[in-house]
Parts: structure tokens; C-alpha cells; sequence
């Protein structure tokens, strides 16, 4: 359901190369003017607000249901399904852009699509996911879905540059070296207004309010594939207290950068910060400093009793369940995932996962051959461009192709359910 577009003539002020007119957008049968366009984006966004408050609050719910619980919010505030699917995809583009899990921005888009199967912006961004997530073909069906609609609203220059990428994409592999150069041009063309001083006929008038509400849409989504190169910082807290048996914790954190930062095809995208002999003030402050999608701790645990972590004299500290997922409560919006390769640190994980879309903890005791092989399993999975649940699958399968018995030791757990 698109919002209906009329038009009365166009008058141009003298001097000036800003036109004036009178045309309006007609929704949901109410007037809306030009000058009160900035209102109607202001609802988009109190809607898209709301939306992503009712996420939060239904993490086992559909974003189908959703949509139905938000019928009256969207009906209040006069937005059509069309702007509804806009505020989808401006949401599914801001997770993104705060490390949120990958499949759940996929269903966010595919909710805005089928919303309005007309929002080209949330099958360009779908398109730059499945084309990082190594799926080409895919994602190169959902940007020529983008170039048509795109062609059938009449943006013929956004078509065109959309058509140059796909055919780049046929011939290369090399993605990400020619999409900054494009993506660039084609947000200057989408975020700027055409402005004239000459009268324009009916369809052109009507292409610069299509391009007024596309503007909302590109704002969030058209730099949704420059972006999605953006690196990923690792933090691995490691420690090990003088009054505990000895790890290998250099072996673990050496084996895991050999694999991501040498011989990941991805390894670009991802940047490993280190922090060793951890104190409980380094936790936070290690947050606070390096801004991490992904903690990485390695040590000792003892369940209820929490994390081995070192005092000020080099002594066990424990630190709780409840402590620890205090913490991460407040770097929920950055930190994507949470590994506690330590034993008996499902505890732990039970408490943090209420906060942080993934977290692993291990439901026993557990070996340090097992802990090193499920952590280089793991990453190497992230390297190669695999999701969350891919890599804990492969870090399992690297304990069991070890001849470890340990592979069901590691658990992973999603906010709002466990696997």
C-alpha cells in the first residue's frame, strides 16, 4: 500500500533556484503539504521507536506479530504500510550498525518487504547481508529486485548505478574494493533533493516526492554496503590467577589469531584487542575503551561461585553471575557475543544472554585441548564470513574431530531461547 501522490502546479521564486509548490501527499485520505513533510517523518520515526521497543519487550516474538500489535500506533500517528516498512528498514539498518545478530536484521527486512514488497532499500540492504554471508547468487537476485523498483519509480540514474554493481559483482570477487566508490555516489543522489527553477511537468513532480520519502528509507539503508565491510573488534580477556592450576592461555589466544588475522578470507573485517590478568575494573574499562562486537574470556570458573579474576595482588577475585551480566547490561547496544571459555561458566551465560543477543558457556568442566579447539573452530567459522550459530556448530565439531569427548560441553545460548 503506497500513499497516493497528487500535485497542483509548481511556482518558482524569483532569484532563487528552490521551487515552491502546492503539491501534497494524500494519506490515508488526509492532506498532507510539503512544508508539513518533516511531521509526517517525525511519525516514521516515534513509529519506528515504538517498534523497536516492542522487539526488546517480545524477544520470542515475530516481527509478523509485531506488526499487528503496532496496528493501532500506526493507525494514531496516519502512516501508511509503506512508511511502516520504511521504519522497518531504518531499525534493521540500526541493529546493523550496532552488531546485532545477523539473522534477526534479515527478518526485519524481509518484514519490511513483506509489508510493502515496493521498499527497494530493504532488498539492497538483504542484498549486501547474503553477499557478506558468501551468497552471491542471492544477493545478487535481491539488488536487481532494488534496480527494478527503482526503474519503476522512475529513479533511473539509482537504477543504473544499481545495474554497474551487479554486473561488477558477475565479474569479480573482490566486492568491497569497488563498493565504497559506489555506494558514495549513489547516497549524494539519493539524500540530496533535485531542486529547479524551471516548471516541471506532472511525472517529474512526481519522481521528487517519491524521492522525498525515499530519502527517509536511503538515510538508514543506502550506506548499509560501505558499511558492512566495518571491522569487527574481538576482545579476549584472559586470565589466570597464581593460586590456579596453569593454562594454556597463550597457545588458546596465539591459535585464535593465527586463524582470524592470517589465513581468514575475512580477516580484514576483523581486529583482535588483548587484555591479560584481567581485575574486575579491567573488564569495564577494557568495554569502555575498545568497543568490542565480540568478548572473547578465557580462564578458570567454579559456577555459582563465578569467574576467576585477579585482585590487586595477582589472587583469585570471583565475580558473579549477576555482577557480570550488570555489566554487559549496559554494552548491550555493542557487544554482539559473549564467549566464557571457562568451566562451568553456563552460569554465567544464563544471566549475561538475557542482555546479549549470543553467549557460550560451558555446561562442565572442560579441558584445555577441548577450550583451544572449539575457540580456533569458532573463529575460523567468524573469519570465513559464518554466522553466530555456524561457528559454535564448527567449534563443537572441532573438539568431537579431535577425538576429544568433550563436544558437548560448549553451550550456546540466544537472547529470548537457548539451543
Amino acid at each position: 500500500m503506497g500513499a497516493v501522490f497528487d500535485f497542483f502546479s509548481p511556482s518558482t521564486v524569483k532569484g532563487s533556484r528552490k521551487i515552491t509548490t502546492r503539491a501534497f501527499i494524500r494519506v490515508n485520505s488526509s492532506t498532507l503539504y510539503l512544508n508539513d513533510y518533516n511531521d509526517y517523518e517525525s511519525k516514521i520515526q516515534e513509529y519506528k521507536r515504538e517498534l523497536e521497543k516492542a522487539i526488546d519487550q517480545n524477544p520470542d516474538g515475530t516481527n509478523r506479530k509485531i506488526y499487528y500489535q503496532l496496528k493501532n500506533i500506526q493507525q494514531a500517528l496516519g502512516l501508511t504500510d509503506e512508511a511502516v516498512a520504511v521504519a522497518y528498514t531504518s531499525l534493521g539498518n540500526d541493529l546493523q550498525q550496532q552488531g546485532y545478530i545477523e539473522a534477526e536484521v534479515i527478518s526485519i527486512f524481509e518484514e519490511a518487504i513483506r509489508i510493502d514488497c515496493k521498499v527497494a532499500a530493504a532488498y539492497s540492504a538483504l542484498g549486501t547481508i547474503l553477499y557478506k554471508q558468501g551468497n552471491k547468487k542471492e544477493a545478487i537476485k535481491k539488488l536487481e529486485t532494488a534496480r527494478s523498483l527503482f526503474i519503476e519509480r522512475g529513479m533511473v540514474a539509482e537504477a543504473d548505478k544499481i545495474k554497474q554493481l551487479i554486473e561488477y559483482l558477475h565479474k569479480s570477487n573482490n566486492f568491497w574494493s569497488y563498493i565504497s566508490h559506489f555506494w558514495s555516489h549513489i547516497t549524494s543522489l539519493l539524500i540530496s533533493s533535485p531542486e529547479t527553477s524551471e516548471p516541471i511537468d506532472g511525472n517529474a513532480r512526481q519522481e521528487e516526492m517519491n524521492r522525498r520519502l525515499w530519502r527517509l528509507e536511503k538515510r538508514h539503508t543506502f550506506h548499509e554496503v560501505a558499511s558492512a565491510s566495518a571491522t569487527r573488534t574481538i576482545l579476549i580477556l584472559a586470565v589466570n590467577p597464581k593460586t590456579t592450576l596453569p593454562l594454556r592461555l597463550g597457545e588458546e589466544v596465539r591459535d585464535i589469531d593465527a586463524g582470524l588475522l592470517q589465513r581468514a578470507k575475512k580477516r580484514e573485517q576483523f581486529e583482535i584487542k588483548q587484555q591479560w590478568a584481567v581485575r574486575v575494573r579491567d573488564v569495564y574499562r577494557a568495554l569502555l575503551d575498545v568497543k568490542p562486537q565480540i568478548v572473547h574470556f578465557s580462564g578458570h570458573g567454579a559456577g555459582d561461585e563465578g569467574l576467576a579474576l585477579e585482585d590487586e595482588t595477582g589472587q583469585v577475585r570471583f565475580v558473579d553471575a549477576e555482577a557480570l551480566a550488570g555489566v554487559f547490561k549496559l554494552f548491550a547496544s555493542e557487544v554482539e557475543c559473549v564467549v566464557l571459555n571457562a568451566c562451568y561458566s553456563e552460569v554465567q551465560a544464563e544471566a549475561i544472554v538475557k542482555h546479549i543477543p549470543y553467549v557460550i558457556g560451558m555446561n562442565k568442566a572442560i579441558g584445555d585441548k577441548a577450550a583451544i579447539e572449539f575457540a580456533v573452530g569458532f573463529y575460523d567459522a567468524l573469519g570465513a564470513g559464518k554466522p553466530v550459530e555456524f561457528a559454535y556448530q564448527l567449534g563443537c565439531n572441532a573438539i568431537r574431530l579431535a577425538g576429544i569427548a568433550e563436544h558437548l560441553t560448549p553451550r550456546l545460548l540466544k537472547k529470548g531461547s537457548t539451543s
